[in-house]
């Protein structure tokens, strides 16, 4: 065991606790937390899920509904033909006994048309569909609720964790400093002849502790 104060003996832990006291600041959440848990609902790929399904079931029950409704259809039409008849044949000094196959064309204009149609009694069919539609969206809607409230519930946690983690690790780095400095305090104190060899060597072991806690 070593009796050199820790500011002689630089090592890879000095250069970790440096590194932690620069990043402590980052780690903590830059997110208040309602911030966060809108961040986490607007790229959440459950909800999304959820959402499109909800969708979907409002589309089929529009569609159930629209069975109900009146229909209406519209059509337009041109035609365009040639008839033929047959007249009798008339000579110089009358009708000659024979006929003569004349055409004509003849045109027609644009024809429209309008058809109106409404389900009167379809059996229940109809009602059956529509109902079955509202359930459709009523589960939805309610997967959609526990997926919201799971995704807040993790994002909150997370959070929380987070902040938790942070505050750990602070307080880590704070009493490793702490143990250093009684540690040089110490070996000051020893130099001078006001410590004893076993001080030093408690002040030497709580440092060590203190610093593979926070390695650990």
């Amino acid at each position: 065991m070593s009796l050199v104060p820790s500011s002689g003996r630089p090592g890879r832990l000095v250069a970790i606790l440096s590194w932690i006291s620069l990043s402590v600041p980052s780690i903590l959440p830059a997110l208040s937390l309602e911030e966060a848990v809108d961040l986490a609902l607007k790229n959440s790929p459950d909800l999304r899920v959820e959402e499109s399904g909800r969708n979907g079931a409002r589309q089929v029950l529009a569609q159930a509904r629209g069975a109900h409704l009146p229909r209406v259809a519209f059509s337009l039409s041109y035609e365009n033909g040639r008839t033929a008849t047959e007249l009798p044949e008339f000579g110089a000094t009358g009708p000659t006994g024979r006929s003569v196959l004349t055409r004509a064309d003849v045109a027609s204009p644009f024809r429209t048309q309008v058809a109106v149609s409404l389900p009167l009694f379809p059996g229940g069919e109809l009602s059956a569909r529509l109902g079955q539609a509202r359930a459709g969206l009523r589960a939805a809607e309610g997967r959609m609720a526990r997926a919201r409230q799971s995704v807040v519930y993790r994002a909150r946690a997370s959070y929380y964790a987070l902040r938790r983690a942070a505050e750990l690790v602070k307080a880590s780095i704070s009493a490793v400093e702490r143990s250093r400095e009684v540690y040089r305090t110490a070996f000051r104190m020893f130099e001078s002849g006001l410590r004893s060899r076993a001080d030093l060597l408690r002040a030497e072991v709580a440092m060590a502790s203190a610093e593979r806690q926070f390695l650990l």
